[in-house]
């Protein structure tokens, strides 16, 4: 099976970096729709459907949208990358009132050309394409056998416009599978992991931001002071600064986002930019 082949058969599952939260602070209602001249609000999971919809609705807008205010606690990684493409084409801005979690966090608040934050928005990472598990968490979720079901355990089909534009995934669970079948799908996997790492190295590259930004807060030592309670972390504004993150303007002149009712349900804590030491480093 060669290279697109085993592409045209991967699946991008919803895992880790591509956390949806499940938490009694976060709305389950979906909106996307223009509430006023200039402003399109987009409140809803990081998923295809979502995605065109988005598209259509800036598509018919007579006057063209400059800003996306979003709310968002994430979804698909491929998607994420693909919307985020989309917001630096169409040079918009971005605003968070309220929470941009996972995949918003890592693909959508980096696109904005302009970035606004609200006095206790929340902004959270917890992994990416690079982290060191995912081939493991993504395994395990297509096994049935995951033990964190905040994510969307079950495999989902997308598209991708690169290389493949057209190209559709999906897997079976493992637990269906002989052993040779479930060798195969390995290989897939791993197919289909490098290829998302080449989408993240390129959209970060493309914006000129730190590779390792969905990543610095799982060093060992976060690891070690916050285990596996934390749901993410986040950084300080002069430190996303320093990774890339520019034009980030504060809505209301200040920035608290531990006031967030999610801040304690999440166990959300604070990483800096440092592959050693992100956690304990003053």
């Amino acid at each position: 099976m060669n290279f697109y082949k085993i592409l045209a058969a991967c699946v991008i599952a919803v895992l880790s970096s591509l956390v949806i939260f499940y938490y009694s602070g976060i709305a389950r209602s979906e909106k996307i729709a223009i509430t006023h001249d200039g402003v399109i609000n987009y409140h809803g999971k990081i998923n295809r459907k979502n995605f065109e919809k988005l598209k259509r609705v800036y598509e018919k807008a007579k006057v063209k949208p400059t800003l996306l205010a979003i709310t968002s606690a994430g979804g698909s990684l491929m998607v994420g990358i693909d919307m985020g493409e989309w917001l630096v084409l169409n040079k918009l801005s971005v605003k968070v009132e309220k929470y941009c979690l996972s995949a918003c966090a890592t693909f959508i608040f980096p696109a904005g050309k302009e970035k606004y934050l609200g006095a206790q928005a929340l902004l959270l990472w917890h992994g990416g394409a690079h982290q060191a598990n995912l081939f493991e968490q993504f395994a395990n979720s297509l096994a049935g056998s995951h033990v964190d079901r905040d994510h969307e355990a079950n495999a989902v089909m997308t598209k991708s416009k690169s290389p493949t534009p057209n190209a559709t995934c999906e897997f079976s669970l493992f637990a269906s599978l002989t052993p040779e079948q479930t060798k195969t799908r390995h290989k897939e996997i791993e197919t289909c992991i490098t290829h998302m790492k080449h989408r993240e190295i390129h959209f970060y590259n493309t914006l000129g931001i730190d590779l390792n930004l969905p990543t610095y807060g799982q060093a060992e030592d976060c690891r070690r002071i916050h285990g596996k309670q934390s749901k993410g972390f986040y950084y300080s504004i002069p430190d996303m600064e320093k990774m890339g993150i520019k034009n980030i303007h504060l809505a209301e002149g200040t920035w608290q986002p531990q006031l967030n009712q999610l801040f304690s349900e999440l166990k959300a804590f604070i990483a800096k930019p440092a592959l050693l030491g992100a956690c304990s480093n003053p």
